[in-house]
């Protein structure tokens, strides 16, 4: 019987329109959900590693005519989900990324919604949204004067990641969640050409911020490219594009913040 790792990959990889034999040449190893969510992402790391990782052997199998096989090992690829806290200069002690803005806030009705402030146009977006001083007592204390529901709104009127936290059975009868019902595991609709090391390795990725786009599977913040590991690590592959726009720049961390546009 196929694992559900295996199950799943399958149908992933079908939804991507590949080769249907190629699955035989991957490998996946260990279980459990790795990472505390309620959310299998543990699962959707290794499968999106893996998808990633035979595509890359599969270009370079047309282009060479040797096979590779490819070899995910769950823990290690939700490690590469969370790589900001693993990946650090030597020498140089690691900071925590994660901004003392960003984060779950009560409401004035009891219910939560989540704000995500770590880049510094998010960050002014959201505060500006609210009104508020860019602190966690500001934001706490315009959240406090209204529903989840209606915090939620400002947030989508004003474009801003984030949103109010609900149950499955809230979620399911949300009309987002509706809308998801029946939609195709996946869509490739952008296949991005990364350069690496002169071999062409082909990403199938979606920008979640329409002005940032982070090619993940090449090493950004979902891991590495993996099926090149094997006998080819002389091309130095384990590398990562990332593209951003200059008007939106990275954020150094909460000891870094620089100052916000109003």
């Amino acid at each position: 019987m196929a694992s559900e790792t295996d199950a799943a990959f399958s149908k992933l990889w079908s939804a991507l329109g590949g080769d249907a034999a190629a699955p035989d040449r991957i490998a996946f190893t260990g279980d459990g959900p790795c990472l505390p969510s309620v959310f299998k992402v543990g699962l959707a790391a290794q499968l999106s590693e893996g998808a990633a990782g035979l595509a890359a052997a599969e270009i370079w199998r047309d282009r060479s005519g040797a096979a590779q096989t490819v070899a995910v090992d769950r823990e290690e690829a939700a490690i590469g989900f969370r790589s900001e806290r693993h990946v650090h200069v030597v020498g140089v002690e690691p900071e925590y990324i994660w901004d003392d803005v960003s984060g779950h806030y009560r409401c004035g009705d009891g219910r939560w919604v989540q704000l995500h402030c770590n880049y510094i146009h998010h960050l002014a977006g959201t505060t500006a949204a609210f009104r508020a001083p860019v602190s966690r007592p500001g934001l706490q204390a315009a959240l406090d004067r209204m529903s989840g529901e209606q915090a939620e709104q400002v947030l989508i009127e004003s474009g801003m990641p984030g949103g109010m936290m609900r149950t499955t059975e809230e979620w399911r009868a949300h009309p987002a969640g509706k809308a998801l019902d029946g939609i195709e595991t996946a869509v490739p609709s952008r296949v991005y050409r990364c350069w690496i090391a002169r071999a062409q390795c082909v990403v199938l990725a979606e920008s979640h911020d329409p002005i940032r786009r982070v090619e993940p599977q090449c090493g950004a913040e979902g891991g590495l490219v993996r099926s090149y590991q094997e006998g080819a690590r002389d091309r130095g592959v384990e590398a990562g594009i990332f593209h951003r726009s200059p008007n939106n720049p990275d954020w150094g961390g909460s000891g870094h913040r620089r100052s916000v546009p109003r």
